[in-house]
């Protein structure tokens, strides 16, 4: 999860409820734990240690919107925060590899591998 809001967003849509479920949610999150579920965002907070990062996501999934990890890859642009995205067309949440094994292997393969120090 990149951003509470967007999934909790995400969750309502997906049930079939109003808009306004998902800010309920979060704020009942927030007075049963004392969380702020807003600084959870890494989006909008994004962590002051920020190593390189191989983010892999699904663009069909309908648990964490496309749309979250764009939008931390746009923030880790800005901050120059070594974000590498590979998206998968395919999959649902957490499915990229079941879709296509091969190129995940690969990809966290070069992403570990010493050689790949430009991350």
């Amino acid at each position: 999860m990149l951003d509470v809001r967007m999934t909790a967003e995400q969750g309502a849509r997906n049930l079939h409820l109003p808009g306004f479920v998902a800010g309920l949610s979060n704020q009942v999150t927030e007075w049963r734990t004392g969380i702020d579920t807003d600084r959870l965002s890494l989006i909008r907070h994004p962590p002051k240690v920020r190593p390189p990062l191989l983010l892999i996501h699904t663009v069909p999934d309908t648990d964490h919107p496309i749309q979250e990890a764009r939008d931390l890859v746009a923030a880790g642009r800005r901050l120059g925060w070594p974000i590498r995205f590979e998206p998968f067309e395919r999959g649902e949440h957490t499915e990229a590899w079941n879709v296509d094994r091969a190129r995940y292997d690969r990809l966290v393969h070069d992403f570990l591998s010493p050689a790949q120090s430009s991350h």
